[in-house]
């Protein structure tokens, strides 16, 4: 499905625990500071985007899943790779291939980065694989969506679309083009959110 997408700004890594946790004003451990932030439901981080409203004045968003596949394959500058930045999984990804059951600290270039993974086109990291990350959309099948018009009319709302795969996932599950969706109310160790600032 296409759908027309305007300028936006995304976040070049996950949110981390450090980030979330000082924007919610919430005790955590220094030493997970930089790992991604997980274990959120879809809800809670619509809170955590209206809180950093109201913090800069500047509205931040869970993005679309249209934004986060323009992103993750790279926009204009694709290469039209299966995974996020290559066909290589092994450059790009932290799966279950390699993650040895653990996700990656990745919020800085001179933090650790264990894999010595690369970013894609547009030099956003993790894309594919270290966690999930929720999108703002209901979750459809694309097929039920071409077949049945008034699918959008009596949904209520729930699952939430989530892409990129994790840590857990195995190489096809990391493909910019794996989709899955989840209740709003889920919580997953293996599960975050990367956030986007919309041009206009």
């Amino acid at each position: 499905m296409r759908k027309e997408i305007n300028d936006f700004f995304i976040g070049k890594y996950e949110v981390s625990v450090g980030e979330w946790n000082s924007i919610l004003d919430k005790p955590y451990e220094e030493k997970n500071a930089s790992l991604p932030i997980t274990n959120v439901t879809w809800y809670e981080c619509k809170v955590f985007v209206e809180r950093l409203f109201e913090l800069t004045g500047i509205s931040f968003a869970i993005p679309t899943e249209s934004e986060w596949e323009y992103a993750a394959r790279g926009g204009l500058y694709s290469s039209g790779s299966r995974f996020s930045g290559s066909n290589n999984v092994d450059s790009v990804a932290v799966y279950a291939g390699n993650s040895r059951g653990c996700p990656q600290i990745r919020n800085c270039d001179n933090m650790n980065n264990k894999l010595g993974l690369e970013p894609n086109e547009l030099d956003i990291y993790d894309m594919s694989g270290n966690v999930e990350e929720w999108c703002a959309d209901d979750f459809f099948e694309y097929e039920d969506i071409k077949n049945n018009s008034n699918l959008f009319k009596y949904h209520n709302g729930d699952p939430k679309v989530i892409r990129g795969g994790s840590f857990e996932s195995p190489a096809r599950d990391v493909r910019v083009s794996t989709r899955q969706g989840k209740s709003a109310n889920q919580k997953s160790s293996t599960l975050g959110l990367r956030i986007i600032i919309r041009a206009n």
